[in-house]
């Protein structure tokens, strides 16, 4: 276990980051795991409001890979979009707020994911990594100006998660703020339907 933390530790260092989008307010985890629900009246926001953009509750592969097509619509700027699929929401942020609270009280949770605290930009921030995942991954390539999707599908995943910390006694998860595919077992390419 120490050496396949230390290997994923090694991992996350070499993974490059985009950088963080700054957080008007910081809301502890603790408050509430559900999914909030999509209304134009919620002003409240989510620390989990990025992570919902890279989820799609199907079993499906080519579904998620609809939704990982359909994100680069709202990010022109994006080369890769990636997009858990397979797990229930409440499992997925369960699984996040115990890798968080086993860091900060010790490991009183068994799970899968692991918390640990780094640096961005001289701030705290967390580097989550859930293990166990189904994720497609999607690319685009422009020629000229036509855009190509290639979209990869992907068990028995790792994806990391970057949140800032909210508090300092203990440490407490924050604003989610990226979330970046790391390895997996490839299944093969997803083809998109017209």
């Amino acid at each position: 276990m120490l050496q396949t933390q230390i290997a994923l530790q090694m991992l996350l260092n070499a993974i490059a980051r985009r950088p963080a989008r700054p957080a008007a307010t910081h809301v502890a985890a603790a408050t509430t795991a559900s999914r909030p629900p999509a209304t134009k009246e919620s002003k409240m926001p989510s620390e989990f409001d990025f992570l919902d953009k890279h989820y799609d509750k199907t079993d499906i592969p080519e579904v998620a890979a609809q939704s990982a097509r359909e994100r680069f619509g709202n990010y022109p700027v994006a080369r890769t979009s990636t997009v858990i699929y397979g797990i229930d929401w409440e499992t997925l942020v369960d699984s996040i707020i115990k890798a968080v609270d086993n860091y900060s009280y010790g490991a009183i949770f068994n799970t899968s994911a692991f918390a640990y605290l780094g640096q961005y930009n001289g701030a705290p921030q967390w580097n989550i990594v859930l293990t166990g995942l189904k994720y497609v991954n999607a690319t685009i390539k422009v020629v000229g100006s036509t855009p190509t999707y290639t979209i990869e599908d992907y068990d028995n995943g790792t994806i990391v998660v970057n949140a800032q910390v909210s508090g300092n006694n203990p440490p407490m998860l924050g604003d989610i703020v990226h979330l970046q595919a790391a390895i997996g077992n490839y299944i093969g390419t997803v083809q998109l339907k017209n």
